[in-house]
């Protein structure tokens, strides 16, 4: 038999099965029908995942849209400042740093052109007649 009680909840007559699947709403009312029986009034209290019950979930929804760019306009955009920023900085070297760059693409070539003329047959005997000088203490194994 179904009746309703004094808080307006619905109880059967019949033993419940399910007293572990109740809702939250349920705990709550039944925890006031049995707090009204009791002689002493407790003072009724909240607690903080009662509090949480009417919170919305989800994405906040926004009035306007806010379009993005594109890869390829921001793309366009970043390689015309940089074109911009090439044109307006031309920072020329001074009499100094042009020597100086000079003479060191002047010994990179020499030092090329050292190591192109010698084969790899020629080294080697280079490195066994310079190991035959040294002392006993410095012995490596010819190649």
């Amino acid at each position: 038999m179904v009746s309703k009680n004094s808080t307006g909840s619905i109880s059967s007559s019949q033993p419940n099965n399910n007293s572990k699947q109740r809702s939250r709403e349920d705990n709550v009312l039944h925890n006031q029908t049995t707090s009204s029986s009791d002689t002493e009034a407790k003072p009724q209290t909240k607690s903080t995942s009662d509090s949480y019950n009417n919170v919305i979930r989800g994405a906040l929804k926004l009035k306007g849209r806010i379009s993005k760019p594109t890869k390829t306009q921001s793309f366009s955009k970043q390689h015309a400042m940089k074109e911009e920023l090439e044109q307006r900085i031309e920072i020329e070297k001074t009499e100094a740093e042009a020597r100086f760059e000079q003479k060191m693409m002047e010994t990179k070539k020499k030092l090329i052109k050292e190591k192109a003329e010698k084969s790899y047959r020629e080294k080697i005997n280079e490195f066994n007649e310079k190991i035959s000088k040294l002392s006993e203490y410095h012995d490596i194994p010819k190649v």
